[in-house]
């Protein structure tokens, strides 16, 4: 099996990034300030850990002010920089130079199977305040088109034979992390919405996932050709709803 590696890294992938990821960080950060406000947890800082192209601390900068972000990729970080007036650092997850007990809540989007997770979480466990809180949160399509039953048969059938997924770690902390690192899980948050895509954006949302990503310039070339002539019969010139969910969970330490 090959190793688990960030393949988020090129200029040219993180502008598609950027433009066809959906953006869903509003409903996360939505769900986050509610639960907060409704057990009077004060947040005075705020670190957004692998930031990707800033679409999370856009959401986040809304609720908290007093916001860094920081990401191991240059190419994200160009992305990142423009989204919003938080301070922006170039650094990995599992090793910074923040100061012990600096932040309040560290929120990680769509990133911790990426990390070195027990390096990661160690890291966290120094910069975070006690008491603080890490929220993990993930997202994608769940195959359903609305109005068309067929649809995530399909979706399924081409993923499978033509883009498998990327070699990961898991996307939330096992049980073995959180008893090692000494994590409680004390909420977890739901939200779902429909994305209008045309057969354009899908393909190029797609083309965002880490299953393509990993491939190489040929395997590449290949996949977008069969993408295109795969989902153009299915979209043709129409725009469709398609249905997306994510989940947050939060820990404090």
């Amino acid at each position: 099996m090959n190793p688990v590696q960030n393949p988020f890294t090129t200029d040219s992938e993180a502008q598609r990034y950027n433009q066809y990821r959906p953006q869903y960080h509003d409903l996360a950060v939505a769900e986050l300030a509610v639960y907060l406000k409704s057990k009077n947890i004060k947040i005075d800082s705020v670190l957004d850990m692998a930031c990707g192209t800033g679409h999370s601390t856009k959401a986040l900068f809304k609720q908290f002010k007093n916001l860094t972000a920081c990401d191991a990729s240059v190419a994200m970080l160009k992305q990142a920089q423009s989204s919003c007036d938080a301070k922006f650092i170039l650094s990995a997850a599992e090793k910074s130079e923040f100061h012990d007990q600096q932040f309040d809540l560290m929120n990680c989007s769509m990133a911790y199977q990426w990390f070195e997770q027990k390096l990661f979480l160690t890291e966290m466990i120094r910069i975070l305040k006690p008491a603080g809180i890490l929220c993990i949160d993930n997202y994608g399509f769940t195959g359903v088109m609305v109005g068309n039953e067929n649809f995530k048969e399909l979706y399924y059938k081409f993923d499978d034979k033509n883009l498998p997924s990327a070699p990961r770690h898991p996307d939330y902390p096992t049980d073995d992390q959180m008893t090692e690192f000494k994590l409680v899980n004390i909420q977890v948050l739901k939200y779902e919405h429909e994305v209008q895509m045309n057969c354009v954006q899908f393909i190029n949302y797609l083309m965002t996932r880490s299953n393509f990503q990993i491939l190489n310039a040929e395997q590449k070339t290949v996949a977008s050709n069969a993408l295109e002539k795969y989902y153009s019969a299915i979209f043709g010139n129409e725009s469709k709803q398609l249905l997306f969910r994510g989940q947050s969970r939060l820990y404090s330490i």
